[in-house]
């Protein structure tokens, strides 16, 4: 970026932009959103790809008084066109929340086809609340591929309880096992913070 860009948004230099989106990065972090969206807004002209995952995770947290799922949609919706994959399945989350299920499902598609292990997995459990089996079980498949924890878990009991033949199950206990760490990582990453 030339540094006539910086001066146009009002940084000094592109280190500027670093320093404040570390800034903003690190207060979002700790749960310090009201101070985090002035400075990621700041940095957004320009910068819209990077920026706009950011102000759309702040804008539909629970802890933020300014959340705002409408917002947040908007946010991820800029990343997501350009092709973020997470910007993808959080825009699916807010619209499978708000009642737009057949929305939620194109763009967890997107995120997938883009390796998204937790659309992957989200994909199977529509497909599968639908009664549409094959759909269910390719994503799942491909969750699993992807390193979904849950899927990864789900795929070790099925082997574990002979699914998969009589001599699956021993990887599947080694898995189950193996997998324990992940998953409890992802869980615990999904937890809202009390």
């Amino acid at each position: 970026m030339s540094t006539r860009k910086h001066f146009m948004i009002g940084l000094d230099a592109p280190e500027d932009f670093e320093k404040i989106f570390e800034k903003a990065n690190t207060l979002s972090e700790v749960g310090m959103y009201a101070e985090a969206v002035p400075l990621f807004e700041r940095l957004y002209k320009g910068h819209e790809t990077l920026v706009a995952p950011q102000l759309g995770f702040i804008y539909s947290q629970e802890e933020f008084e300014g959340r705002n799922n409408s917002i947040a949609a908007r946010y991820y919706r800029v990343a997501a066109e350009s092709g973020d994959a997470y910007s993808q399945y959080a825009l699916a989350g807010l619209l499978r929340r708000s009642g737009d299920p057949e929305q939620a499902m194109e763009w967890y598609r997107r995120a997938s086809s883009a390796g998204h292990g937790t659309a992957s997995y989200m994909l199977f459990q529509m497909h599968r609340s639908r009664g549409n089996k094959s759909l269910s079980e390719q994503f799942f498949r491909l969750a699993v591929q992807q390193g979904n924890p849950i899927a990864i878990q789900r795929f070790a009991i099925r082997q574990t309880f002979g699914r998969y033949g009589i001599g699956a199950i021993p990887s599947g206990i080694w898995t189950y096992f193996s997998n324990m760490r992940n998953l409890l990582r992802f869980v615990r990453s999904h937890v809202p913070r009390g």
